[in-house]
């Protein structure tokens, strides 16, 4: 079975199903604008749709191994499960100032091994699929929409660094910012990096508009060598000249 958010994989199926193709974006419609998360809720398809679907297609492959939501109600952090027994985290912020902040996870487990954080003793599990990173955000703007509010920004800041699996956040990205899906615009997406400089090169190219966060804890290759072994292999004059060419391309501020 594949995810329902692999657009291509269910355009494939209608096509080889003789399906009409009006029919994905009902489809579409009711998975990310009205977050409908069971095939048999999606009243504006036919029942027989709805069982081919349900036959073929997954909703979710996660589960939701524990919530706990902070005594002010601010912060909401969410434990997954993935179907292959892998933990991961995603946390809900909510800011005074009204609007809603999601941090998720595109790795389970991290290989960076940066000493000041607890996701490195886990290794690398392995890179998260787009679709566990897009189930995360909906869950998330479903919840928020339950309580009367919208989800404002989402931040690729959990666990792993998302330049190590690139396409995977690439197509989840276009996703959560693509008009007719969860359409956030690109300035209120942020993915964070500890300075992998291809992928740095490539999300300029690819996010001119998506912001850019560089996890950078020193201002000298001998100090953060120390804490951050990816230093020995991108030192800092190399990030800084990378970052000069992205400013250079997009002419967007890097959070540090």
């Amino acid at each position: 079975m594949k995810s329902i958010h692999d657009e291509r994989a269910l355009k494939d199926f209608f096509l080889e199903n003789k399906i009409p193709a009006f029919r994905y974006w009902q489809i579409e419609n009711a998975l990310y604008k009205n977050f409908i998360n069971d095939f048999q809720d999606i009243q504006t398809i036919p029942k027989e749709l709805r069982e081919k679907l349900r036959d073929n297609f997954f909703y979710s492959s996660m589960t939701i191994e524990k919530e706990v939501t902070s005594e002010n109600g601010q912060t909401t952090k969410i434990l997954w499960k993935t179907s292959d027994d892998k933990l991961i985290e995603s946390v809900i912020m909510r800011h005074l100032s009204g609007r809603n902040t999601l941090c998720i996870s595109s790795q389970a487990g991290c290989p960076m091994a940066c000493s000041f954080c607890a996701t490195w003793k886990l290794g690398l599990l392995r890179n998260l699929e787009c679709h566990e990173i897009i189930e995360q955000v909906i869950y998330a703007a479903k919840l928020l929409s339950e309580q009367w509010s919208v989800l404002r920004n989402v931040v690729y800041m959990g666990m792993g660094e998302p330049f190590l699996n690139y396409e995977n956040v690439k197509k989840s990205i276009q996703v959560i910012c693509e008009q007719k899906k969860l359409n956030l615009a690109n300035r209120r997406v942020t993915v964070s990096t500890c300075w992998i400089i291809p992928g740095i090169k490539k999300f300029g190219h690819d996010f001119p508009q998506t912001s850019l966060a560089i996890s950078i804890h020193a201002t000298n290759d001998e100090v953060r060598s120390k804490i951050m072994p990816v230093d020995h292999t991108y030192p800092l004059k190399d990030l800084m000249d990378s970052l000069d060419q992205y400013v250079k391309e997009t002419n967007k501020k890097i959070f540090y």
